[in-house]
Order: C-alpha cells, then structure tokens, then sequence
C-alpha cells in the first residue's frame, strides 16, 4: 500500500475526529470542546451508528445507510435522540470531507434534521380538579400528616 492512502472506516474516522475536537474547536475560539460533548457523541456513535456503519469505509457510505442510523433512534420513540445522532453525523461527515476522506458529493446532502424534540404539554391539575382534591381529603379520613403532605404538594 506504499504511495497510496487507505480508506479510514468511519470508526477510525470517528476517532480522528474526537481527537481533533480535543485539540480545539473554531465554534469555541480555538478552546477544546467540553468532555461532556465528547461524552455525547460518543453515546450516539455506540449506540446508533457504530453497529451500522462503523466498519465501512468512510469513502463509500451512502445517504441511505446514513438515514437508516437517524431512523433507529427514531424507531424507538427517541426523536431527541435522532436529532443528536443526525448532529453527529453531519460533524462526522464534514470532517471527513474537509480531510478528504469523503471526495464527491457530502454523503448527508437531502437529509434533513429529524424535527426538534418537543416536550408534552405538562399534565397538571386545574383549579376546580385542585379544589376537588382538597375537599375529598377533608372529608376522609386520612392520617392529618398524609392529608398535609397531600397539600404541601
């Protein structure tokens, strides 16, 4: 293989790019990123990517078998999770495309950030069903340090 350059799987791509984020980041003035990003990224890789696609040559990754890590997290009812690992995916391949691993066409062009997750809607008493609340504990008979931990609350 003297003369010619392998082609790095995205694990080994994946590494290199952590590393590089160790070193510094242009979005954090040069500073490295927070170990608890590190953190992150690497929980998304394991958990979503590294099964996938991780022995595949970096070169050679499809937008297909990219969507299909993006859609595991969707499958199980985790679209936070979907939206970090499609995060991960888009650093990853713009890395590898700026070290020229990746040559042609950005392997994550049409694919679009699953929706942001959206928290419910919080589920909490109204004011009548409050009401109703405190009037039933009245009228029972609970212990008096039950009923007034059930109002505390």
């Amino acid at each position: 293989r003297k003369g010619r350059l392998a082609m790095p799987t995205v694990a080994e791509v994946f590494e290199e790019w952590i590393a590089d984020k160790r070193l510094g980041s242009p979005r954090k003035q040069g500073l490295p990123v927070r170990e608890r990003t590190i953190v992150i990224l690497r929980q998304n890789y394991s958990i979503d990517i590294e099964g996938r696609i991780g022995v595949s040559k970096i070169a050679t990754v499809t937008p297909q078998a990219l969507r299909g890590c993006i859609d595991a997290a969707r499958a199980r009812k985790a679209p936070g999770a979907a939206a970090m690992v499609y995060r991960t995916l888009r650093g990853l391949t713009r890395f590898a495309l700026k070290r020229g691993y990746i040559a042609g066409a950005d392997p994550m062009m049409g694919i679009e950030n699953p929706r942001p997750y959206r928290a419910a809607e919080p589920n909490a008493a109204n004011d009548a069903e409050v009401l109703a609340l405190l009037q039933a504990l009245d009228a029972s008979r609970v212990w008096p340090s039950t009923r007034y931990a059930v109002e505390f609350q």
